[in-house]
């Protein structure tokens, strides 16, 4: 007598996507690292940003807040002076066809810094 067959599916691997990017005395609304069009799906959210150079200016400091297209979902963010602090986001849903990015609220002040990094943990 033949034995069943059973087939048995792996759990899907988690995906990451990371995104980073650099910009000096960005205008204000600018993005910093974005996230183009991820799959649908459910997304542990983690954000890393940083202010750098001499004498930010008071508007420098928590000018970053997380964007699920033009619509601000997180603000402001942790940020550290010269290394990135990290805020967790939690759990972001996205539908495919909208970007997630990390963007700066009003215009950096000349000659500052702004970095940011973007990882996106996909979970359902």
């Amino acid at each position: 007598m033949a034995r069943p067959t059973r087939v048995i599916q792996a759990p899907p691997a988690a995906s990451v996507l990371s995104t980073g990017g650099v910009a000096v005395a960005p205008a204000a609304n600018a993005p910093i690292a974005t996230l183009t069009t991820p799959a649908a799906g459910s997304y542990e959210v983690r954000a890393y940003c940083s202010v750098s150079g001499n004498n930010p200016a008071v508007g420098d400091l928590n000018n970053f807040e997380l964007r699920k297209g033009a619509t601000p979902v997180a603000s402001p963010l942790a940020q550290g002076a010269g290394q990135h602090a990290e805020t967790l986001i939690g759990r972001v849903d996205l539908d495919g066809a909208t970007n997630l990015s990390i963007n700066v609220t009003g215009a950096g002040t000349a000659s500052i810094e702004y970095g940011a990094l973007l990882v996106a943990t996909r979970v359902g």
